[in-house]
C-alpha cells in the first residue's frame, strides 16, 4: 500500500483534480474574452487542443489509479489493513492516545472533518493551519464502505463494523467514544457537552476538567450532498469556511494539541449503470457506490465491480461488499418494493466507494508554533534585460520553518513565469525564475510566495531595467521568410 500512498500524496496525484479544474476554468475564461489581439484565435486553437489532450490524460491517470488501487484492495485488503495503513476504527487507540501517552500531558482535541477530501485538506486547510501550527501528517484509510455510518461510527467507537452495522449505537457516537476512552484509560473523565459556537457541528464534547475535547464539523459533507460541485468551486467555498474553522480553534485552550482527520472523501460517481438482482441484496437497498450482496454479480456486469469479503472488512455476515469500478455506478433499488429509482449518479457528490479520494484520509497532529511561518526572498536580477530575449531572475529563498508541500513563486510583470519549489526550509536555496521581457523601460516587480491557495507574508520588490530588443533590417526579415519558403 505504501506505493499507492507515495503516488497519491507525495508524487502529486491528489493535486490532479484541482489542476484539471483550473485548466477548464482558464479555457472557459479565454473563450469568453472579446478583446483578444489579432491572430490570437489561430494560436488559441492549437493551445486549446493541447489543453484538451492534457485534460484527457489527467482524467485517465485518475481512473487508472483508482482501478489499480481497487484491484489491489480487492486481493490484499486483509494483508495490508491495519498492518500497513490504519483504518479509522483504530486511530484513537493506536495513534492519538498512543502518542499522548508518550509525548503530551496537556489539553488534547480531536476534530473530525466529515467528508473532507484529501486534496482540499492538503491544498487549502493544511497550509492555512501550518502557518500557526507545526503539522505531522500521515495517510489513514476510511473504514469500508467509506461512509459516515461506518467509518465515522468506527472512529468514535473503536469497534469493527460488526458491532454497530444495522444496529443502534447505544448513546450515540459521544457515548461510544466515552466507552472507548474508559476502556483504554480507566481513569478517563466522563464526556459532557461542549457548547461550540458553530452551525456546522453535529455534536461536540469535552471533559469537565478541560483536558479532552472532540468535535465533528460536517461542512464538506453537507456541501457534497447538496450538489455536484466542480472541485475548484468547492475549494473556494472551503476557503471561505476557514474563518468559521478558526473560530472553533479559538475556543480551544492555548497550547492545546490538536488531532485532525476525516472519515471519508467524495467523488462524482460514474455514469454507466450496474443493475444488481434484488435476490442478491443483503438488506433492503443499495447505494450508488457500494452494495452488500450475497454473491458476486454474474453476466455482463460481473466485471464492472470490485468484490471484498464482508468478513474481511469486519462484518459478521457472509457475502461481499461490492464497489463499482471507475466510470460505473450501481442503480438504486428497493428490495421490498422492487422499484428502481431514477438513475442520477452525477446529481451530487457521493461516497462509500473504493476510489482514492473516498478512502484515503489525513491524520494530522498539530502543535502550536512559537511564530507564524514566513518566507524571505532575496532577489538578484541581472544588470539589465532585453525585450524578447529569454533570461532569468535569481531568487534566494528560505523560510523560518520547514514548509510541507509546494510553494509557488510568482511575479507581477509580463513575461515572468511562475516556478514551483519543493522543500522550502531554513536553508537558503537558489531559484531561477524564467523571464522573457515584452516591453522596454524600468519595471517595478513584486514577487510573492503562494502556499496552497494563500500568499505567504514577506513579498519582495525589485526594479528591473529592460532595454529594447535588437532591431532587424528589412532585408534580414525578407531573407528569413525566403528561407522558410525555400529552405
Amino acid at each position: 500500500i505504501s506505493h499507492f500512498v507515495t503516488a497519491f500524496r507525495d508524487k502529486g496525484i491528489h493535486r490532479l483534480h484541482i489542476i484539471l479544474s483550473r485548466l477548464i476554468d482558464l479555457q472557459n475564461h479565454i473563450a469568453r474574452r472579446k478583446d483578444l489581439p489579432p491572430g490570437f484565435n489561430d494560436k488559441w486553437k492549437i493551445i486549446e487542443k493541447q489543453s484538451d489532450e492534457l485534460r484527457y490524460q489527467g482524467e485517465e491517470i485518475l481512473k487508472d489509479f483508482d482501478f489499480v488501487l481497487g484491484r489491489f484492495l480487492e486481493s490484499q485488503y486483509g494483508a495490508v489493513v491495519p498492518k500497513q495503513i490504519l483504518p479509522t476504527n483504530v486511530l484513537i487507540e493506536n495513534k492519538i492516545l498512543a502518542e499522548r501517552r508518550q509525548k503530551w500531558d496537556g489539553p488534547l482535541a480531536i476534530i473530525l472533518l466529515d467528508g473532507m477530501r484529501y486534496d482540499l485538506w492538503a491544498e487549502i486547510i493544511r497550509p492555512h493551519l501550518e502557518r500557526r501550527y507545526s503539522v505531522q501528517e500521515e495517510l489513514a484509510m476510511a473504514l469500508l464502505p467509506s461512509e459516515t455510518r461506518i467509518s465515522r461510527f468506527g472512529f468514535f467507537s473503536g469497534q469493527k463494523p460488526s458491532a454497530f452495522f444495522q444496529k443502534p449505537l447505544e448513546g450515540g457516537e459521544v457515548r461510544a467514544c466515552q466507552n472507548l476512552l474508559k476502556r483504554l484509560i480507566p481513569s478517563h473523565k466522563d464526556l459532557i457537552d461542549w457548547p461550540v459556537d458553530s452551525k456546522q457541528a453535529p455534536f461536540s464534547f469535552k471533559t469537565a476538567d478541560g483536558k479532552f475535547y472532540g468535535i465533528v464539523l460536517d461542512f464538506a459533507d453537507a456541501l457534497g450532498h447538496a450538489n455536484a460541485w466542480e472541485i475548484d468551486l468547492l475549494a473556494d467555498m472551503v476557503q471561505v469556511w476557514l474563518k468559521r474553522f478558526d473560530q472553533v480553534l479559538s475556543q480551544l485552550p492555548s497550547q492545546c494539541e490538536i488531532w485532525i482527520t476525516s472519515d471519508h472523501g467524495q467523488v462524482i460517481s460514474g455514469t454507466s449503470p450496474i443493475d444488481i438482482p434484488s435476490e442478491l441484496l443483503q438488506g433492503n437497498s443499495n447505494g450508488y457506490r457500494s452494495a452488500l450482496i450475497k454473491d458476486r454479480l454474474s453476466g455482463s456486469h460481473a466485471s464492472h465491480a470490485f468484490y471484498l469479503s464482508a468478513r474481511t472488512l469486519g462484518y459478521d455476515v457472509d457475502g461481499f461488499w461490492a464497489f463499482p469500478k471507475p466510470g460505473f455506478s450501481f442503480r438504486l433499488q428497493d428490495k421490498q418494493t422492487g422499484e428502481r429509482t431514477r438513475f442520477k449518479p452525477t446529481a451530487n457528490l457521493r461516497h462509500s466507494g473504493l476510489s482514492a479520494f473516498e478512502v484515503f484520509i489525513p491524520l494530522a497532529r498539530l502543535t502550536t508554533r512559537d511564530q507564524e511561518i514566513s518566507v524571505s526572498m532575496n532577489v538578484k536580477p541581472l544588470a539589465s534585460y532585453r525585450v524578447g530575449v529569454q533570461s532569468s531572475i535569481l531568487i534566494e529563498l528560505n523560510a523560518n520553518a520547514t514548509i510541507q508541500g509546494q510553494v509557488e513563486i510568482t511575479g507581477d510583470a509580463d513575461g515572468i513565469q511562475p516556478v514551483i519549489v519543493q522543500n522550502v526550509g531554513t536553508a537558503s536555496q537558489a531559484v531561477n525564475i524564467p523571464f522573457t521581457p515584452v516591453k522596454s523601460g524600468t519595471v517595478l516587480v513584486t514577487f510573492e510566495a503562494r502556499w496552497g491557495f494563500k500568499t505567504l507574508p514577506s513579498p519582495a520588490k525589485v526594479t528591473l531595467i529592460i532595454e529594447e530588443g535588437e532591431r532587424k533590417h528589412v532585408t534580414d526579415v525578407l531573407d528569413e521568410k525566403l528561407k522558410k519558403l525555400f529552405g
